[in-house]
């Protein structure tokens, strides 16, 4: 199955959020055709940071959308961004 690589910017609603717990929370909300590959807490501003985070998903209709919803649903993110997509891997 052909899957997609998503890089997406997700931004805590507190400053001093545990990005390690909000990041874990994401994990666990996934369904079984999705995995945060990996994650990176980047500095924004004024000891800000936001988590860049790594999904692949496997291309079927809806999937973009309905990641999209997992994440608009956990607590204690503001908001996100996608970043990059891309196909990761090609069926021969």
């Amino acid at each position: 199955m052909v899957q997609i690589l998503l890089i997406m910017k997700i931004y805590p609603e507190k400053a001093d959020a545990d990005l390690n717990n909000l990041a874990r929370d994401i994990a666990i909300s996934l369904r079984s055709n999705m995995k945060l590959r990996k994650y990176e807490k980047i500095p924004l501003a004024f000891g800000i940071h936001y988590l860049k985070c790594e999904f692949v998903i496997n291309e079927v209709d809806g999937a973009l959308d309905e990641l999209e919803k997992l994440i608009n649903s956990i607590d204690g993110i503001s908001q996100y961004e996608t970043i990059n997509q891309s196909r990761l891997s090609v069926d021969i």
